[in-house]
């Protein structure tokens, strides 16, 4: 199992599986734990680490692709280039390589490969506008997305240095299909290097077949150089002439030859798209020496024979079983051949060369020879430039008088459609009339309409902006209309029409705004007055009721959470209101009260006095003094009852000092008693009592003993009295 599964880089990326590995590096699976997403993370191998050749070609790697940004090419999030681990953080593609597509439906209808083959044109267009050639396109380096969308990886990753093309192995066979003969010669490459590339996918696409098969990568490499590939409707005659000279065009040997740009090559396939029997001529234009070799069979078997017994060579040098003597009699073969075959064909070249330099020199150095041969004698009339740039093309192409060709290459630009951007020769320049100027026109910019993707979960609206190709970074805000982790709302807003490398913002909503509030102090405030207190700080009470000896009825006796606690705003306070004290519990009734606890009075003889033998059966209660209550005159008739209650009840005054409220125009009391026995509520103007000295007295009240009065003043418990 690889080190690095399960283990999590920069405290940010859990690695969780490994999705790819190339020469220099392995691609993981990973998830960013900081914005809640998959990505892909491509690690530059330990053992290369150490190796500063490999460590520069990753960072330049870095460099370019983080100046990159089109639909069509893979994002980078993260780079890391320094400490013991070097690494790129890309966005995570679900889907599956070109090539192994390719290898899934073999040959593909011209109008699908025309379809992939222009996404490819755009990125590239994109990457060679920002001075950054790829350098090892392939269909292993690009990913296909289920609905279609290209996206170009591993750029300058795997580009070939000179001793790598010198030394090609089979290792290389992925790559040496599709790299251009300049770069299997050790030459110096540029955009022309990628079209190349471009237009041996296209005809790979078309014919199900690799121009150049071998063996051997050697092999391959040397046929990039000098071999020429059959042309594509011999071997699909359904493709229209026009996608076979724009194959063709792009895969000649020399980059003179081929398309200028990327946007030239998109150009022309959208012209066939638009009439599929456009013919450009380019096959035409093909010197003679490369149109007799695109008619004759280049089998590769012809060509792996004489490479093959190179290769056999090296292999029958490490063989045991092989004497010597048939090693140097295959060598002496080897021998034979290039002398046979190669030989004269180094010297047909060399002839050639010295005749073309000799004629060129002569033209340079002897002016007649050169009117000898092209004709210069006649006078050609010169033309000077004028200034294109700035103005529409089909209109510059409309009034033309002067003489001159015009060509254009479309591109991508913040210009207006049609607008020309550049100019070759420049304004000014004296040129032969019919002399060729190119232009490069702008195509306009590239735009993508902003979906509506408001009120939706939000990895499904991710998911539908990624599918668009738009670019995008989350907010998460509080919202109290918008469910958590929906979208609110996106910048710029949807419908909007923005350029395709434009970033926009989605605003996902972390739910409702969680706000804070301090509990207020409701103790001993009367029911309303705390529900009311509680409610302002936006806070609900939850009541309930028990008795209490010391607080009044009516009041708070206890809260939870306490007051200064921090809570949610709409939490609940639990608050407790006294009833006040409890009251006494009536004596149960006795029915028998001259019956002793816990006897029976129907066997007690002390209680019946049917078991008492000195009970006289005869006697009449109602005539007996012992027995009639209303014939004992000492009873007093409740009398006694009377004067207990006259012992328990004073008169009583309540006198209070209001002095510290002498600043308030009035206040307002409110007298209350736990028995209900005293209720008041009276304003009082300050001024009225400031002559004797604030002293507020009540009037005179019968009150039982133990009466316990509670005295509000503007809705607070000021005191509490005892009545004795």
């Amino acid at each position: 199992m690889d080190k690095l599964i399960g283990k999590t880089i920069n405290d940010r990326y859990i690695i969780t599986e490994i999705v790819g590995v190339g020469g220099m590096a392995v691609v993981y699976k990973a998830f960013d734990k900081v914005v809640n997403r998959v990505v892909a993370v491509k690690v530059l191998k330990e053992e290369f680490m150490s190796d500063a050749q490999f460590r520069r070609r990753f960072i330049n790697e870095s460099k370019a692709i983080t100046m990159l940004s089109q639909n069509n090419i893979v994002d980078v999030y993260d780079v890391c280039l320094e400490g013991d681990m070097m690494y790129l953080v890309m966005e995570y593609i679900d889907g599956v390589t070109l090539k192994e597509y390719l290898d899934k439906v073999k040959v593909l209808d011209w109008h699908e490969a025309a379809f992939y083959i222009k996404q490819i044109l755009k990125a590239m267009s994109h990457a060679h506008e920002r001075g950054i050639v790829h350098r090892d396109l392939k269909p292993h380096n690009i990913m296909l997305l289920r609905d279609g969308t290209i996206k170009v990886t591993d750029f300058g990753i795997a580009k070939l240095s000179k001793f790598e093309t010198q030394t090609i192995t089979d290792k290389a066979i992925g790559s040496v299909h599709y790299i251009s003969p300049e770069q299997a010669s050790g030459d110096r490459t540029d955009e022309k290097t990628d079209i190349y590339a471009v237009g041996v996918m296209l005809y790979e696409m078309i014919t199900g077949t690799l121009p150049f098969e071998a063996d051997s990568a050697v092999s391959v490499a040397l046929m990039q150089v000098q071999a020429q590939p059959k042309l594509p409707r011999e071997i699909n005659s359904s493709i229209p002439e026009g996608i076979e000279e724009i194959t063709i065009k792009a895969m000649m040997k020399d980059p003179a030859l081929r398309y200028a740009s990327a946007s030239a090559m998109f150009n022309d396939i959208v012209s066939v798209e638009n009439d599929p029997d456009t013919v450009f001529g380019y096959l035409n234009t093909v010197p003679d020496s490369l149109q007799d070799e695109l008619n004759v069979d280049n089998s590769p078997t012809r060509f792996v024979d004489i490479m093959g017994d190179t290769d056999t060579d090296a292999q029958n040098e490490s063989d045991e079983d092989i004497t010597e003597e048939q090693s140097d009699q295959e060598s002496d073969e080897t021998e034979s051949k290039f002398k046979e075959i190669w030989l004269p064909i180094i010297c047909g070249v060399g002839s050639a060369l010295l005749i073309v330099a000799l004629v060129v020199a002569g033209i340079v150095y002897f002016p007649e020879i050169k009117n000898m041969i092209t004709n210069s004698n006649n006078v050609v009339e010169k033309v000077i430039v004028d200034n294109y740039v700035g103005k529409n093309y089909d209109q510059v192409e409309k009034e033309n008088s002067s003489g001159l060709v015009f060509e254009k290459t479309n591109m991508l630009s913040d210009e207006p459609e049609g607008t020309i951007i550049s100019q070759e020769p420049e304004a000014g320049a004296e040129v032969d009339k019919g002399s060729i100027v190119s232009f490069k026109v702008s195509m306009g910019v590239e735009t993508v309409q902003i979906p509506d993707v408001t009120n939706k979960y939000y990895e499904i609206a991710i998911d539908e902006l990624y599918d668009l190709g738009i670019m995008y970074k989350t907010k998460y805000i509080a919202s109290d209309t918008i469910k958590e982790n929906y979208v609110i709302r996106t910048d710029p807003a949807a419908f909007t029409e923005i350029k395709s490398d434009t970033s926009i913002t989605v605003y996902i909503s972390s739910g409702k705004e969680i706000v804070t509030v301090t509990v207020p102090d409701v103790l001993k405030r009367t029911e309303a007055d705390a529900v009311e207190k509680l409610a302002t700080e936006s806070l609900v009470a939850d009541k309930l009721y028990e008795y209490d000896e010391t607080v009044p009825n009516g009041c708070v006796i206890s809260q939870n959470p306490a007051s200064g606690t921090k809570v949610d705003e709409g939490s609940t306070v639990e608050i407790t209101i006294s009833l006040g004290p409890k009251p006494a519990e009536d004596d149960p009734i006795d029915e028998n009260p001259d019956v002793t606890p816990g006897t029976d009075p129907d066997t007690d003889p002390d209680t019946n006095p049917d078991n008492d033998p000195d009970t006289d059966p005869d006697t009449d209660p109602d005539t007996d003094p012992d027995t009639n209550p209303d014939d004992n005159p000492a009873s007093g008739d409740g009398q006694e009852d009377d004067q207990t209650d006259d012992k328990d009840s004073v008169s009583y005054k309540l006198t209070v000092d209001l002095s510290q409220f002498s600043s308030k125009t009035s206040v307002s009391l409110t007298i209350s008693t736990n028995d209900n026995s005293w209720n008041k509520v009276e304003n009082i103007t300050m001024a009225n009592l400031a002559g004797a000295n604030y002293i507020y007295n009540s009037e005179t009240v019968m009150l039982k003993k133990g009466t316990i009065i509670s005295l509000y003043v503007d809705g607070t418990l000021f005191n509490t009295y005892t009545v004795s």
